[in-house]
């Protein structure tokens, strides 16, 4: 009974410390929109605007972060 319960325990601790490492790279990724996309200057006056605003530009960073990886794969070659 006591190894189910050490397991139980290891699984919990596993897995917080991966959700950890998840928030970790949500937040550094908003820290680089902040810095890099002036994302802390978003000021609209809807949540649904606000929103909105967030994902249009974090789909901005996705796109220029493949743009480069594909113009680095046609220079490269």
């Amino acid at each position: 009974m006591s190894k189910g319960h050490q397991f139980r325990k290891t699984t919990s601790k596993t897995s917080r410390k991966k959700e950890a490492s998840e928030q970790n790279e949500v937040e550094g990724k908003f820290d680089t929109g902040k810095r890099s996309y002036s994302l802390g200057l978003i000021r609209v006056c809807l949540e649904e605007t606000s929103e909105t605003v967030v994902c249009l530009q974090f789909l901005v960073m996705n796109l220029e972060q493949k743009l480069k990886e594909l113009l680095h794969h046609i220079f490269t070659e």
